[in-house]
C-alpha cells in the first residue's frame, strides 16, 4: 500500500473514533451490566405490559401473546377492553352500548382468556378508557362535553352509570384488576368545557365523585378486584392549574383506588415541569424524580404506585434502546413504587430484556 493511501486509512479510522467518542460522551444514557438485567426486571411485584385487543382476535394471535409471557420475566398483563373511541372488543350486554354501535366483539371468550394468562400465574388488568369516548359522546350527544368532541360529560350521572356497567362486566369476566384510563378532563389542547354543575363546582370534585361512585359499588360486588387510575406524570407535580384543568387531584384520588399509575413517560416530560434538565435524555433521573413525587402525594392513603414506563422510542429515536427502558425500571427499582407496566402503543416491545433466565414463583 503506498504512503498516501496509509495515511488516508488511518486518517479515515481516526476521525470514526473521535466520532464515537464524541456521541458516547454526549449520550445521557449509562452503562447497565448485562449480567445483572435480569435481577433488574425481577425486582418489583408487578412487571406488565399492555395489549390491544387485536391481539386476542384469533387463537393463534393469543397464543404468540402466551409463548412470549411464557418466555419472559413479565407476570401482569394489561388488555385494552374499552378503548379510545369507547368501542367494546366483546359481546357486551349493556343495551346502550349495543344501541349505539360500540359492541365489536374482537375477543370471543374474554373469561376463557383471562382464565389461560391466571393459569399461568399471570395477573390480569382489564384497561378501560373512562370519559374520552367518541360512539357515546355521538350516540349520546347530550352526555358530551361538546358537539364535535371526543369527550363525554365526567359529571353526567349517565355516563356514570354507563360506564359502571361496563366495569361490572369486565369484573365478572374475573379479571384481576380494573384500570382506569382518560380519568379526566379534557387537557388545554382538547376541545370540550367544564360545565359547573350544582353538585361539582370543580373538574376534580367530579373526577373523585365518580371514583367514589365506582369504589363503593365495585367493593359490594366483588370485594377481591382492584381498581387502579392512569394518571398524567405532570398530576404528580400537584400543580393547581393543571389540576383545574384535567381534574386529578392524586392525594384524593388515591382514597378510592387500590394503585395509582402516573404516566412518567420521560420523552412526555417538558424542562418546566421536572428538576431533570432534558428529562427524556435521562430516562432514570426522569422516572425516579416523577415516581417519587406521586409517593409523596399518597403517604395517607393505601393506594400502592405502580407508573407506567416507555418502552417506544417517542422523541428519542436516535438513542433508544432496551437500555433506555432498563434505565427506567432501575429507577423504579431505587423506590418504593411496588412495579412498573411498560407501554407501546402498537405492542412492539424489547422482548429481549424482559427474557426470562430463571424460574419465578407466582404472584
Amino acid at each position: 500500500m503506498k504512503p498516501g493511501a496509509i495515511y488516508q486509512t488511518l486518517l479515515i479510522i481516526l476521525t470514526l473514533q473521535m466520532f464515537i467518542y464524541s456521541v458516547l460522551a454526549r449520550s445521557p444514557l449509562r452503562y447497565v451490566d448485562q449480567d445483572k438485567e435480569e435481577n433488574t426486571i425481577l425486582e418489583k411485584k408487578y412487571r406488565g405490559a399492555h395489549f390491544t385487543p387485536w391481539y386476542f382476535s384469533s387463537p393463534e394471535k393469543t397464543r404468540e401473546i402466551l409463548d412470549l409471557y411464557e418466555q419472559s420475566n413479565l407476570n401482569t398483563i394489561v388488555i385494552a377492553m374499552k378503548t379510545e373511541d369507547g368501542f367494546l372488543p366483546y359481546e357486551s350486554r349493556v343495551k346502550i352500548a349495543r344501541k349505539i354501535g360500540a359492541v365489536k366483539p374482537v375477543i370471543k371468550d374474554v373469561k376463557r382468556l383471562v382464565q389461560e394468562f391466571q393459569n399461568m400465574g399471570i395477573y390480569t388488568i382489564a384497561r378501560v378508557v373512562i370519559f374520552q369516548d367518541t360512539i357515546l359522546s355521538r350516540g349520546r350527544p347530550e352526555w358530551a362535553l361538546s358537539k364535535d368532541g371526543n369527550w363525554t360529560k365526567p359529571y353526567h350521572p349517565m355516563v356514570w352509570k354507563y360506564n359502571l356497567s361496563v366495569i361490572k362486566e369486565l369484573v365478572d369476566f374475573g379479571f384481576d384488576e380494573i384500570n382506569f384510563d382518560y380519568i379526566r378532563f379534557p387537557n388545554a389542547g382538547d376541545k370540550g368545557i367544564y360545565q359547573r354543575t350544582d353538585r361539582y363546582s370543580r373538574p376534580y370534585e367530579a373526577i373523585e365523585g365518580f371514583l367514589e361512585y365506582v369504589y363503593k359499588d365495585i367493593k359490594l360486588y366483588n370485594n377481591y378486584v382492584k381498581l387502579s387510575a392512569d394518571v398524567f406524570g405532570i398530576a404528580c407535580m400537584n400543580n393547581k392549574e393543571d389540576i383545574e384543568i384535567l381534574g386529578q387531584r392524586i392525594d384524593h384520588m388515591s382514597k378510592f383506588l387500590d394503585f395509582i399509575c402516573p404516566m412518567n413517560y420521560p420523552s412526555h416530560i417538558a424542562d418546566e415541569f421536572s428538576a431533570v434538565k432534558n428529562p427524556r435524555f435521562h430516562p432514570y433521573e426522569a422516572m425516579k424524580y416523577l415516581t417519587e413525587k406521586t409517593l409523596d402525594n399518597v403517604t395517607l392513603t393505601k393506594a400502592q404506585i405502580r407508573p407506567w414506563i416507555q418502552d417506544f422510542p417517542y422523541r428519542v429515536n436516535k438513542i433508544f434502546n432496551g437500555e433506555y427502558v432498563l434505565l427506567q425500571i432501575k429507577a423504579v427499582n431505587d423506590t418504593e413504587a411496588t412495579g412498573w407496566l411498560a407501554w407501546n402503543a402498537r405492542g412492539n416491545y424489547s422482548w429481549p430484556i424482559y427474557q426470562k433466565k430463571k424460574e419465578l414463583l407466582p404472584l
